[in-house]
């Protein structure tokens, strides 16, 4: 049976974090047996990406793997690299798809017309043809949107990644999300009666452990989860886990967390 293949990449601004994340799916997927291929420089490496052309397959994939991703956690940004590019928006046609026939608009501003093409297309020929079963997009709303839309396509996310349903979506616009002004997860939580907190993430000694500090401060019960968060460093997120876990709240591994969690049916109360 040939083995699952799974695509990553990463779009918009490069960031401190995304190699642990591109590290961790990469570790995960070998213990699944699931292959996973690096696309490099965002949606450009399924739009611009030629198969016929050896040269071209070389710049845009690179398999990921234990041994090239062991120690890419150690400095900050993405190895992959990235682009901000959005396949229904492209202005320019890659040299290997001019005179194709692709879906277009125009628009004009200040005088100036402008065209783009829709390469959605040309994106899911590219996933069939590497073989590549399901995407994991790692970026901003412009990244994430086109995310959704080759979802709406018929392409889904990774499903163990996949956003449910009943899940409680927050933006927020600094480092903590309890913080004043940055989000309205408190209310959100108060009102579904939430009062422990188990926090995952990047990076565990910026966000996270902002997050789960100001969780405390409001009363909240919080847990870091350490196999659940990453940082740019081992060293930072270790001190980060352990002031978190002498001064502020709980530190546990995943496995650790399910163990405690009780279903409701099973709850004894007063």
């Amino acid at each position: 049976m040939a083995r699952k293949r799974i695509g990553i990449l990463t779009g918009g601004g490069d960031v401190p974090g995304l190699n642990a994340v591109i590290k961790s799916v990469t570790y995960r997927g070998s213990e699944d047996d699931i292959e996973v291929v690096g696309l490099r420089r965002g949606w450009e490496a399924l739009t611009h990406l030629n198969l016929d052309d050896p040269a071209s397959k070389s710049h845009y994939l690179i398999p990921l793997d234990r041994e090239n991703t062991r120690t890419i956690d150690r400095r900050g940004g993405t190895v992959l690299h990235s682009s901000r590019t959005n396949p229904s928006k492209t202005k320019k046609l890659p040299h290997h798809l001019v005179g194709r026939d692709f879906p277009f608009s125009e628009s004009t501003k200040g005088g100036i017309a402008t065209k783009t093409w829709d390469l959605t297309g040309q994106v899911l020929a590219n996933l069939s043809g590497l073989g590549i079963e399901h995407l994991i997009a790692i970026g901003g709303d412009d990244t994430l949107s086109y995310a959704a839309r080759l979802n709406h396509e018929g392409f889904k996310v990774y499903p163990k990644l996949e956003a449910l349903p009943t899940d409680l979506r927050v933006k927020k616009i600094k480092y903590s999300a309890f913080i004043a002004g940055s989000s309205d997860i408190d209310a959100q939580l108060k009102t579904r009666g939430i009062e422990t907190l188990l926090v995952t993430g990047t990076v565990t000694n910026v966000c996270c452990e902002s997050t789960a500090r100001d969780a405390m401060m409001l009363d909240y019960r919080v847990a870091m989860l350490s196999d659940g968060n990453a940082s740019l460093t081992d060293e930072e997120h270790a001190a980060s886990l352990n002031n978190f876990l002498i001064f502020f709240g709980d530190v546990m591994t995943t496995d650790e967390a399910i163990g405690r969690l009780v279903p409701v049916q099973q709850r004894k109360t007063a």
